[in-house]
């Protein structure tokens, strides 16, 4: 299994949708963004609709209990990300 699909494995456990501002690696004022898996997508919250209906109903969930997100990394193929699963 390719580090990416880890990854996206990763995102999947945590409810399939993180804020972007959990994607980050350092601290302070040293921090970069870490590069998004390839079955993840970033989306802005105004765009929500471009996501699956099992990402979206996560986000809308986020977006509840944090209203000031910006942008999430969400799962954008589910189906593929099942696959991955069973072939680890």
């Amino acid at each position: 299994m390719k580090l990416t699909d880890r990854k996206a494995l990763e995102i999947a456990n945590l409810g399939g949708v993180i804020p972007s501002s959990h994607w980050i690696n350092g601290s302070g004022k040293h921090i970069k963004k870490r590069p998004i898996p390839k079955l993840c997508m970033e989306v802005e919250v105004g765009h929500m609709n471009a996501l699956p209906h099992r990402s979206r109903q996560a986000a809308e969930l986020l977006l509840k209990a944090r209203p000031r997100i910006k942008k999430l990394i969400a799962i954008s193929d589910w189906d593929a990300l099942e696959k991955v699963k069973e072939m680890s």
